[in-house]
């Protein structure tokens, strides 16, 4: 044991002395209190009954989903997946990795987007399940994404249950019931859609269980680096960086603390250090290849409208007493009509973890605040805990306050992100740890109830002040839209009861456990548990009533009869399918070709393309203003919208040669292709000249694809003079053209396509997808895991000072 943890422990020992000092009848009331928990913790000490607890409690909110009676919604739907079916498809039946996308207009480079998720273990773990349980399946069963996403909810509580346990010594019983105020808070069951997130936070308390160990040993730097790593290739790269700040920020508050102490005040931040190298170190076969795309991505640069797009306004905090205030998903919502700016993310507004888990958690902060100072953990950190929600919570008003614009403007990377409404998972996840600390000071000290009584009778007035407020639709005039909706009361009413019952619980409480009594530590663990896991279930179960399951809403798009025509007038001449739609959420977005293997797009509209979309580049398409003339340069051969399907026949081809060229650069470029008089069939639009030398040859002029797949294309090319190939797919840089077996530069054609210049004569070209950010990556990323895996098998033997 090190000396930081001795001067943990020895501050518990005088605390629990002068508890122990200050009369004959708390003695006895805490003896009673710590007598009755002991019987509850035997069984709690391994880690079997809480993980018991938990998967129960995930199966009696999900089990419609395990039978397959709900869906995950929204973005898991029309993203996640389409990604996770697609790399089933090509590990499956082509064994080779997903580099490629070329089944819609996104044409992604599908390793390089961080939100492919490819190389996060339960990733990859469920293909190969797939393939050994079904290995005739030809698409990704739905369930399987599905589990492997809700598997991680008892995996967040189980990790919170240890975090206080461990680091904050709170009684079992109270760690368990603060696991279920993070693994199934609102905010987490809200998050169903973003599957990425959803593991980010499963894993954040351990690891910030492992970064706190980090401060004593080395051996949990590593640890910490290891998992920290594999957590970014679970992708949402922007909950990555948020969570390095929170680790950061917590680090430095864990060093001032330690300098105030004159306590060792280097180990942290070496230890820390050291955990962020191994975390790039693991993360690099997914990092530099993502590196490598962010400069040419949508995103690559936010101004602070954008950034702040999503941000919580003041209205959101009645989200903190009404967890349903901004509606459910799918289900009751504010009219569509009336949505303003940001209006419409009701769910990522969400972060309510239980009225009287917050409660608790503020009474936590309450009675602690005084002790701060000491070496109590929970106190030890209270301040840091405090300071770093009230930032969290005023980064998340982004735009409402302006406090995100100091980081926007002068913190890198903060511009390629936006919703910072995010920042507030922070908020609630200190919460729950507070409520965790909260309960066990109440089950060890039952007489802080009457201690407390004012402010628990206060807090269950504001709580039931501003429910009745909501129902009644006083809140509804105020904040957008301003007006009062119809079905407040059936929705709300829920909310209000769970007030009035913990407000009765509370009092019966606070009036119970005065100097002459006191409540049994069974009866207030039992009352607490119920009302916890009660609110949670409740709002939980209700909250996603999804019906449409993507597998067989593919399927059944798939048998349309403009797919059917385009498969038979097109199946090997790549061209492209626009599909024109604006009534269907779900049908605008779709990723259907990606699950067809066919060079799809779903639109609401063409220009619907140029938007910002985390699985597009920038100037995908050519800045033409004339959509019709835009497709036909993309080679999209047929639209099909509510007039019916529309045949494009001056469309290029998927391979074209062209002998006359026009190079112009920079703004010429847009005003050359909307040039009415310029025809993009006869001429192609360079961004630089082709270096070819001038020659002549007997030829007819031919271009025939001779092999084509995700990751390699094969041609074979004859021309009587020099020319300009033209491959009617995405340029990107990670493309190398092969021509005769020599590198040859390709060139951009159209602004956004490709062009291989070829001399005079027959020649083989081969375009193969050879990424060097990732050629270097997976080799930085073995190399730390074996280095990582050494340093603790080597510590194994030398014990570390925690050990």
């Amino acid at each position: 044991m090190n000396n930081g943890e001795r001067i943990v422990d020895s501050a518990d020992v005088t605390n629990e002395k002068v508890v122990n000092n200050q009369s004959s009848s708390r003695d006895d009331r805490s003896a009673a209190a710590n007598s009755s928990l002991a019987i509850r913790r035997a069984p709690l000490d391994t880690l079997r009954y809480p993980a018991a607890i938990y998967v129960l409690f995930t199966v009696a909110i999900y089990w419609p989903v395990f039978l397959g009676h709900r869906f995950f919604w929204e973005d898991f739907f029309i993203q996640e997946y389409p990604i996770r079916d697609f790399c089933f498809y090509m590990a499956r039946f082509h064994h080779a990795l997903p580099f490629w996308n070329p089944y819609s207009w996104s044409w992604s480079p599908l390793l390089a987007d961080a939100q492919s998720a490819f190389w996060y273990p339960t990733n990859l773990l469920q293909i190969a399940i797939t393939w050994i349980v079904a290995p005739q399946t030809i698409h990704l069963p739905v369930i399987v994404p599905e589990t492997m996403t809700l598997l991680h909810l008892p995996l967040a509580s189980l990790g919170v249950f240890m975090l206080l346990k461990k680091e904050f010594r709170v009684a079992p019983a109270a760690a368990l019931l603060a696991g279920l105020c993070w693994g199934f808070g609102i905010r987490m069951v809200a998050e169903q859609n973003h599957s990425m997130q959803i593991i980010q936070l499963a894993l954040l308390p351990w690891e910030t269980l492992l970064l706190m160990g980090a401060w004593r040993s080395w051996r949990y730097a590593i640890g910490l680096g290891l998992l920290f790593g594999v957590s970014f290739l679970a992708g949402q790269q922007q909950t990555f960086f948020y969570i390095a700040i929170f680790l950061a920020s917590f680090t430095l508050a864990e060093t001032l603390t330690r300098l105030r102490k004159k306590e060792n005040a280097t180990l942290p931040f070496l230890n820390f250090s050291i955990a962020m190298a191994i975390a790039v170190g693991v993360s690099s076969i997914q990092l530099l290849h993502s590196w490598e795309l962010v400069g040419l991505s949508s995103r690559s640069h936010l101004d602070f409208y954008e950034a702040s797009s999503a941000a919580l306004h003041l209205g959101h905090l009645i989200n903190f007493f009404d967890p349903k205030f901004y509606g459910e998903n799918p289900g009751f919502n504010i009219p569509k009509s009336s949505i303003v700016n940001d209006t419409y993310w009701y769910w990522e507004a969400t972060f309510y973890w239980g009225a009287l888990a917050e409660i608790i958690a503020l009474f936590a902060i309450v009675c602690r605040w005084n002790k701060r100072v000491t070496g109590d953990v929970a106190s030890r950190y209270i301040l840091f805990i405090a300071l770093f929600s009230v930032l969290s919570f005023a980064f998340a008003l982004g735009r409402n306050l302006y406090f995100q614009w100091l980081i926007w403007k002068f913190v890198p990377l903060f511009d390629h992100f936006r919703a910072p409404n995010r920042m507030v998972w922070f908020l609630w996840f200190l919460g729950t740890l507070m409520t965790g600390v909260g309960i066990d000071q109440l089950l060890k000290h039952p007489e802080d109830f009457r201690k407390y009584r004012r402010y628990f009778l206060w807090s269950c007035g504001v709580f039931a002040a501003i429910n009745f407020l909501s129902i009644v639709g006083i809140f509804d005039l105020i904040f957008k839209p301003h007006i009062i909706r119809n079905g407040l009361w059936a929705l709300l009413f829920p909310s209000l009861l769970t007030t009035i019952l913990i407000a009765t619980f509370l009092t019966i409480c606070s009036r119970a456990n005065d100097s002459s009594r006191i409540l049994s530590p069974k009866i207030l663990l039992a009352s607490i548990s119920i009302l916890i896991a009660g609110d949670l279930f409740y709002n939980d179960f209700n909250w996603h009533r999804n019906t449409l399951n993507p597998e067989s809403f593919f399927e059944n798009e798939s048998k349309r009869s403009e797919i059917a025509a385009f498969t038979n007038l097109h199946s090997a001449d790549h061209a492209k399918l626009l599909i024109h739609e604006s009534d269907s959420l779900f049908k605008k977005e779709a990723s259907l070709g990606m699950f067809l293997r066919l060079p799809i797009e779903f639109g609401s509209d063409s220009d619907r393309l140029l938007d910002i979309n985390p699985l597009r580049l920038s100037g995908i398409l050519p800045p033409v203003r004339d959509s019709i003339r835009r497709m036909e340069i993309m080679g999209v051969t047929m639209l099909s919208d509510s007039a019916g399907e529309t045949n494009l026949i001056r469309h290029l081809p998927f391979l074209k040669l062209y002998d006359q060229w026009h190079v112009v650069s920079g703004d010429s470029q847009s005003k050359t292709l909307n040039d009415t008089s310029f025809d993009f069939a006869k001429e192609i639009l360079l961004s630089e000249l082709p270096l070819i030398l001038s020659a002549t040859n007997n030829l007819s002029d031919t271009a025939i694809l001779l092999e084509y797949s995700e990751n390699l294309i094969r041609i074979s090319v004859a021309v009587s003079q020099p020319s300009v190939l033209l491959v009617n797919d995405l340029y990107y840089p990670a493309w190398k053209a092969f021509v005769d077996g020599k590198e040859t530069k390709i060139l951009r054609a159209f602004t956004s396509l490709r062009g291989i210049p070829v001399s005079a004569g027959q020649h083989k070209i081969e375009l193969r997808y050879e990424s060097n950010a990732f050629n270097i990556g997976w080799k930085i990323t073995l190399g730390t895991l074996a280095i990582s895996i050494l340093g603790l098998f080597i510590g194994r033997k030398e014990k570390s000072p925690a050990g």
